[in-house]
């Protein structure tokens, strides 16, 4: 059995509000793309925005709770790195926002300077903003036949502790396994049911994406059911 004490709404209700990328270019070079945010009631209507502009598609609800007991859940890219905000709300899970920071300096690696410069601006934009209580992220794997890869995402993933622990930010690791069986109650669940239960939980219209957006919402949702469980709970 799944963990999470919440049934899915009632009658078929889904939020409207779908999760959709849409650039924010940022003058430090960084594109910063935002989701939906806070879901009042009624939601409001959204309208078409010009590529480029810099804005919130929903703003925050002024009745939000306290900032620290937001969590923070990221996917870490030197490319793209997905983050998630999520809030307690009514007894539930909310998303406040969540997105994409894209490096717009490409792959060059001789620009990595530059691509972390960036990687670090957008996140600490976004941590100024909502003001979370912990950053979440799922444990480092790497194959033995590609260490580069390891290699050039803990570029990634330092600049993005470094930020944390700035803030005095405590930062919790969980394996694909556990967020798995935390969301699902199954260790080893499809990407498909993984995003099919993250959709039903947070109340969305359409499946999470793209992937990077998904795993950080994994990611926070996880540490959400973690916290959240009973002391007699077995652990996952």
């Amino acid at each position: 059995m799944s963990p999470h004490p919440n049934p899915p709404p009632q009658g078929g209700g889904k939020s409207p509000l779908a999760l959709k990328t849409f650039p924010v270019l940022r003058d430090y070079s960084n594109a910063r793309a935002r989701l939906s945010t806070g879901l009042p009631d009624p939601p409001p209507q959204i309208a078409l925005v010009q590529l480029g502009q810099n804005v919130t598609l929903i703003s925050m609800n002024p009745a939000s709770p306290p900032s620290g007991s937001r969590i923070l859940g990221l996917d870490p890219g030197l490319q793209v790195t997905g983050y998630a905000v999520l809030e307690p709300y009514n007894g539930r899970p909310r998303i406040c926002e969540a997105g994409v920071l894209r490096s717009a300096e490409g792959r060059q690696t001789t620009d990595m300077a530059q691509r972390l410069r960036g990687l670090y601006n957008g996140i600490v934009e976004v941590l100024e903003q909502f003001q979370p209580g912990v950053v979440v992220v799922e444990q480092l794997f790497a194959h033995y036949e590609h260490p580069r890869t390891a290699i050039l995402m803990a570029h990634a993933r330092g600049v993005l502790f470094l930020a944390a622990g700035q803030r005095s930010l405590p930062v919790v690791s969980y394996n694909a396994t556990r967020i798995k069986k935390t969301i699902t109650g199954n260790g080893r669940a499809s990407k498909e049911q993984m995003q099919r239960t993250i959709q039903r939980e947070l109340g969305l219209a359409k499946l999470p994406e793209p992937p990077d957006v998904a795993d950080a919402l994994a990611a926070a949702l996880c540490h959400y059911y973690v916290v959240k469980l009973p002391a007699n709970e077995p652990e996952v």
